[in-house]
């Protein structure tokens, strides 16, 4: 099997469904590294998950139109929205992957 992973795949695909796998590469980092991490209370640990969930689809998006690889910076439709979208799907799942701790 050939995978030819190009910059706009993965643009697309850090803007898509890969929003979850960078997340959970970002936390693992951040537990690691950041020892007060673990001394946080759930809430606060359930709001990083979010915020990062929606930063990195929109920080991918930045990227995506900075390079030229799709979108303007005033593309609503089809440039921030399927980021925020995204964003959305990915702290859901999550959330709702981890309800029955709240």
């Amino acid at each position: 099997m050939n995978v030819d992973l190009t910059w706009n795949a993965f643009l697309l695909a850090m803007v898509g469904p890969g929003v979850n796998s960078a997340v959970g590469f970002l936390l693992s980092f951040l537990v690691e590294y950041w020892p007060k991490y673990n001394d946080l209370a759930a809430k606060w640990k359930r709001l990083v998950f979010i915020a990062l969930s929606f930063s990195v689809p929109l920080l991918f998006t930045a990227l995506a139109v900075a390079t030229g690889e799709f979108g303007t910076w005033l593309d609503w439709a089809t440039t921030w929205w399927p980021a925020i979208v995204a964003g959305a799907a990915s702290a859901f799942a999550g959330t709702l992957a981890h309800a029955r701790k709240l």
